[in-house]
């Protein structure tokens, strides 16, 4: 049994048939609109389109609205340049130090007790040993951002030029360089 067939309908093309006034009825009324109806994408226009003629020796001022207009803009702008200065965007922070490292450190792992705190020459980043782990700050943009690894891969870390490079395996910091004098430390390479 053959599975019964459908039925296509043929396409009906409106090209040649669609009048003027079937987009615009004449019963709209422009006085109906606000105003003097002007400026509404309903608003009949004549065609072609032609500009106002302008008599000889006649000067159109601009509109108070348009002054308006212009004022508040450029009140808006600086309100908005002033609110960026007063914020202070994207200020550089301040290097770190041995004090305000550990205020970091105590701040993102407070359940951890430090045994050395090694800071960066440069003052862009910190390590600390914690038990087995390593404790990572490094700056990252206008902050600081805190990792925390096993103590032999930051003993492991490749140190070149003066400067620690730590593989932290994340997508958000993946790499904290941390410049520091030596590496690793002798007291606590064991």
């Amino acid at each position: 049994m053959d599975p019964p067939r459908l039925r296509r309908r043929q396409r009906r093309r409106l090209v040649g048939r669609l009048h003027p006034q079937v987009l615009i009825p004449k019963s709209w009324d422009d006085r109906a609109l606000p105003g003097d109806g002007e400026g509404f994408v309903l608003t009949r226009r004549p065609w072609p389109p032609t500009l106002p003629q302008k008599t000889q020796g006649e000067v159109r001022p601009l509109g108070q609205a348009f002054f308006i207009q212009l004022a508040a803009s450029g009140a808006a702008i600086t309100l908005l340049v002033a609110l960026a200065a007063w914020a202070k965007i994207a200020r550089p922070s301040a290097p770190l130090d041995d004090a305000k490292a550990r205020a970091l450190f105590a701040d993102e792992f407070p359940e951890r007790s430090l045994e050395a705190v090694w800071v960066a020459s440069d003052g862009a980043g910190a390590l600390a040993k914690s038990g087995g782990l390593a404790l990572v700050i490094c700056r990252l943009g206008d902050g600081y951002v805190a990792r925390q690894l096993p103590w032999a891969q930051a003993l492991s870390a490749s140190f070149r030029d003066g400067r620690l490079s730590v593989d932290l395996a994340d997508v958000a910091a993946p790499r904290a360089v941390i410049a520091l004098p030596a590496w690793p430390p002798k007291e606590l390479a064991a």
